[in-house]
């Protein structure tokens, strides 16, 4: 396993550049890890790379977001075009994956009863802090008497009624997952936002069969 933190630097400052071309930075880590995965697939690139794609944080908005219960809890499929050429070609496929983010936020808990093994994951952890909190600690507010109970982890708790039609994610215990991942050499990506420091950082880990140590890390150095 590889670890690089605060691998970018003023990430606030990149993410208001994004938004003013109408997408947001995330996106432009889900083309970078996608023509990474182009590039080193093997001896010819691939076009349109498909990966299993996570997110701890919301991807877009959406009706009834405040009722959902957490973020994404299931990988999902992601296939990411490639090939564009030029400035503003880069910026059509940056808004086109934005676009495919806001159609698939309705999908964040889809139950994935079968889920594809795949060979290549991305995990965008992009959290961000309150801003009632952070304005408070900045002003120096007095605490309040009652505070929210912070539960540890998303899938461990529910309501006594469902908030949303169907099953989801975390209906289902991952360990009864039926997919088979037997002798298939698996690379995995974090991406996480801290967005105090305005700073991303980046873990990787891949089997041995597929790369050395070195190689992991040269990864991460062309991820950068």
């Amino acid at each position: 396993m590889h670890v690089r933190k605060a691998a970018f630097k003023q990430a606030d400052v990149l993410d208001a550049r994004c938004h003013a071309h109408g997408f947001g930075l995330q996106v432009v880590v889900i083309l970078a890890y996608a023509r990474l995965l182009s590039f080193t697939a093997g001896h010819q690139e691939l076009k349109s790379p498909t990966f299993g794609f996570y997110t701890a944080g919301r991807s877009a908005a959406f009706d009834g977001l405040g009722e959902l219960i957490a973020s994404t809890t299931a990988m999902q499929p992601m296939t990411v075009a490639v090939g564009a050429e030029g400035a503003q070609d880069l910026i059509e496929e940056l808004r086109a994956i934005q676009k495919k983010l806001v159609h698939r936020a309705n999908h964040q808990q889809d139950d994935v009863s079968c889920p594809v093994a795949f060979d290549a994951h991305l995990n965008l952890l992009w959290h961000k802090p309150n801003v009632r909190e952070r304005h408070e600690a900045e002003t120096g507010a007095k605490t309040e008497l009652l505070k929210p109970y912070k539960l540890p982890y998303d899938s461990g708790y529910f309501t006594s009624h469902p908030l949303m039609p169907g099953k989801t994610s975390v209906d289902v215990d991952p360990s009864e997952a039926r997919a088979d991942s037997t002798g298939r050499a698996q690379l995995y990506m974090d991406v996480g936002l801290d967005a105090r420091t305005g700073t991303l950082s980046l873990g990787a880990r891949c089997d041995r069969s597929a790369m050395d140590s070195h190689q992991l890390e040269a990864f991460c150095d062309q991820f950068v």
